[in-house]
């Protein structure tokens, strides 16, 4: 296996960007490493292209990059495939979907396909076509790939973070508990003091997911002040 090279651009640029509390763009990344002119612009850009390729770097907004760091965790990368390759499948034949299709083809939870499919259309890959009645008075959003993004199925995954995981984690526990409880024929002693247990277990779980999505809503606001304050400085 090779090593790192700490000296080299790739390590250079990766080093800055790791530092860094805001996104940064190409010419600002060559500067600082102080290279100049275009050849130090083309030299961090082939080096930004493999570490893209790595996962270790993405691309935020125009020409603004972050680091991403090591590549994400390989179960919570496969299960990002899984939709991706249903959803781009789909989309190469013209075949609209919901996030909650994505879940059950995918095997994944309602709350991570919704997820990824928000991820994917922020950054353009996908785009709504219209609605789909689920309910009496519940509609859904359908989705198709973009165009552009058909040619290829290498489409972008997202970073990991441990309060996704958890969240999932504990979603996936809830959706267990709940077949379970169903899942009960009669009303012996012992099914009732499981039924007693899975009640209280499903209500820590609704705090845990609660407890989750506030702090990833507090670093979503963080993130896109860090974006938003390097468009600024553009």
């Amino acid at each position: 296996m090779r090593s790192r090279n700490p000296f080299s651009t790739q390590a250079k640029v990766r080093s800055t960007l790791a530092a860094s509390d805001r996104p940064m763009r190409i010419p600002e990344i060559r500067d600082r490493i102080g290279l100049s002119g275009a050849d130090g612009y083309a030299r961090v850009n082939r080096a930004m292209t493999d570490l893209h390729k790595a996962r270790q770097t993405e691309r935020v907004g125009r020409g603004l990059w972050i680091y991403a760091g090591d590549k994400p965790d390989s179960a919570y990368c496969a299960a990002q495939r899984r939709m991706q390759r249903i959803m781009w499948k789909r989309s190469k034949c013209g075949e609209f979907f919901t996030a909650r299709r994505i879940a059950e083809l995918s095997e994944s939870t309602l709350w991570f396909a919704q997820k990824y499919i928000a991820f994917l259309s922020d950054r353009g890959v996908l785009r709504k076509e219209g609605k789909i009645q689920v309910g009496k008075a519940a509609y859904a959003p359908l989705y198709i790939g973009d165009d552009a993004y058909l040619i290829t199925d290498e489409w972008p995954v997202m970073r990991t973070k441990s309060g996704i995981r958890e969240m999932d984690a504990c979603l996936n526990e809830m959706r267990e508990l709940a077949q379970r409880f169903f899942a009960v024929d009669n009303l012996d002693a012992d099914n009732l003091l499981n039924l007693k247990d899975t009640v209280s277990r499903l209500g820590v779980l609704v705090d845990e997911c609660e407890n989750i999505k506030s702090n990833l809503r507090q670093t979503g606001k963080k993130e896109v002040g860090n974006g938003l304050s390097g468009q600024e400085e553009q």
